[in-house]
């Protein structure tokens, strides 16, 4: 809806914000379209809040914010923010969980669900009707520095998270919920700061390892083994099918296609590997299905595993 009014000499811009109640609950604000020099309603609605005190109080709040950004000269129809910015947080939290979750990986779905776990209680513990556009730099930068003061947090994990956030806010960006992403420029920590720590195990501990993946995880072991004796790259492994294997001459065949240097070449599957592959029933595997299909227990399958070589801890 617009006012019938145009005013050329641009004296009034805007009308301020109030709320508005009934059936549907919304506030409303009139400001100046400088494209065609009329006043024009805006309406944000706000019945997706049940709770009818915390509605209210969420109202006085997005009155009062809009309100400044209207005396300080705020345009929807010139900056590129609009009423999507008014968005609950946590509402967007769970629009990105029903959009991004089907089409990942159970074992990225809970490390996602932990990020936004985190999240979600950070802003509910400040606001929980914390709208989009109130959660700033500042905001940001606050929430990052309480995750890297947990002891517990190293700076790996540190930068996991911040890495997570960017790609979450990222999201909320392209949808048009936020105008800047909060977390952009924040620096992760340098990887000079970044320690491995390894630890090389004794014949003893390797020993009493393999006899507990022979119990708990024989195909992760079969991998294991394939790596070692076989000098083959994770990538490699993900290529494998039945065709692979001459199990009658002993030896595994990578084609020149499947390789990173595009050199086929044979492989030797030496006696103390033999045993270790017949965890894997290679010779009942169907000829298109991958001898490691699913990432988190390595069975067979149609659909290959990707990006293997960054994914998998062998």
């Amino acid at each position: 809806m617009s006012i019938p009014q145009i005013f050329p000499n641009h004296i009034i811009t805007y009308y301020p914000a109030a709320l508005h109640v009934g059936g549907v609950w919304y506030v409303n604000y009139y400001i100046l379209n400088p494209f065609t020099d009329v006043i024009v309603e805006k309406r944000i609605k706000i019945n997706r809040i049940k709770s009818i005190p915390e509605r209210r109080i969420f109202a006085r709040n997005l009155i009062r914010e809009l309100n400044i950004k209207l005396q300080t000269g705020w345009n929807p129809f010139i900056t590129p923010e609009g009423t999507k910015e008014f968005h609950l947080l946590t509402e967007v939290i769970e629009t990105y969980k029903r959009a991004k979750f089907k089409e990942l990986e159970k074992n990225s779905v809970r490390s996602y669900e932990s990020f936004l776990l985190k999240l979600n209680l950070h802003i509910t513990k400040i606001d929980k009707n914390m709208y989009c556009g109130s959660f700033t730099k500042r905001q940001a930068s606050d929430f990052m520095l309480l995750i890297k003061s947990d002891n517990h947090v190293s700076h790996r994990t540190y930068n996991n998270h911040l890495l997570f956030y960017r790609r979450f806010f990222k999201w909320i960006q392209d949808f048009d919920y936020i105008a800047a992403n909060p977390f952009e420029t924040i620096p992760t920590i340098s990887k000079k700061l970044i320690h491995k720590k390894r630890r090389a195990l004794d014949r003893s501990q390797l020993r009493e390892l393999v006899v507990q993946l022979e119990s708990t995880h024989p195909r992760f072991l079969a991998a294991c083994m394939m790596l070692y004796y076989c000098l083959l790259r994770p990538d490699d492994l993900m290529e494998l099918k039945r065709k692979h294997f001459d199990l009658i001459k002993n030896v595994i065949i990578i084609f020149e296609a499947e390789t990173k240097n595009k050199n086929s070449s044979l492989r030797t599957i030496p006696i103390a590997l033999e045993k270790y592959l017949r965890y894997l029933d290679i010779e009942k595997l169907h000829p298109d299905d991958y001898v490691f299909s699913d990432r988190y227990n390595l069975a067979p399958g149609r659909i290959k595993i990707l990006n293997s070589s960054v994914k998998l801890n062998f």
